[in-house]
């Protein structure tokens, strides 16, 4: 069971849906059961425990926090509010990559608690944001979610002896060089996700000479960042 995940949605409520229930989501597959998150009345919640009342003819973006002792709610990048959670009902059903039957239904109910909205933007992220990475998400916006990749691609450094390795888990790039490279200024080249902005810029010269340098690399989103540690090697 995967209990830490968030999901983001831009929405609005058509005035025909006040005052109605709308499910976020649903953990049960075959949707036999309530959905585990709802919009109603008395704004966002399950179990008679709701908070902040969302509008009709209004767009919010909505940040729903999940792990295993509580549903953070966030509307516009603000709190408002927490469910506390104590069983597996809320968890993904997540085994393995590939698999069948797993996952989570959105906006479905077994009996039809769920009305008529429109959403502009979903974003699913597999951890529990935190609550600086909500608020920096801030309001819906037709451009959508911003994302937080803040990854590296393409990566080449002139004089490379083979192509480097990527630690993804340690954020380390080890580059390869023939003994007596001057390392003092070696030329990198890289691609960067949609909107993502780095310290060095692709195709200009780093100094390697003392064996390392960071690069930090800022998601879209402006919050999110990785210290890439580029790590040089003469052999």
């Amino acid at each position: 069971m995967h209990y830490n995940f968030s999901l983001v949605l831009d929405i609005y409520i058509p005035k025909a849906s006040e005052n109605k229930l709308i499910s976020i989501y649903q953990s049960n597959l075959d949707n036999e059961n309530d959905a585990e998150l709802f919009i109603g009345p008395k704004g966002i919640g399950i179990s008679n425990e709701y908070h902040k009342k969302l509008n009709p003819e209004t767009w919010y973006r909505l940040g729903i926090v999940v792990s295993e002792t509580a549903i953070k709610k966030f509307v516009n990048g603000v709190f408002v509010g927490e469910n506390k959670i104590d069983s597996g009902r809320w968890s993904v059903y997540n085994v393995f990559a590939g698999g069948q039957d797993q996952g989570f239904l959105l906006f479905t109910d077994e009996d039809n608690e769920t009305a008529e909205f429109f959403v502009s933007a979903i974003q699913l992220r597999n951890y529990s944001m935190s609550p600086e990475e909500i608020t920096g998400l801030d309001k819906p916006d037709a451009l959508g979610i911003p994302i937080s990749n803040s990854g590296i691609y393409d990566l080449h450094f002139e004089d490379e002896l083979k192509d480097n390795i990527v630690n993804w888990d340690n954020r380390e790039i080890y580059v390869r060089f023939p003994k007596g490279t001057d390392l003092s200024n070696v030329k990198i080249t890289f691609k960067l996700p949609f909107e993502a902005t780095s310290s060095i810029a692709s195709n200009s010269e780093i100094d390697l000479s003392n064996g390392s340098k960071i690069l930090i690399i800022t998601a879209q989103d402006k919050v999110s960042k990785t210290d890439w540690n580029i790590i040089a090697i003469t052999e």
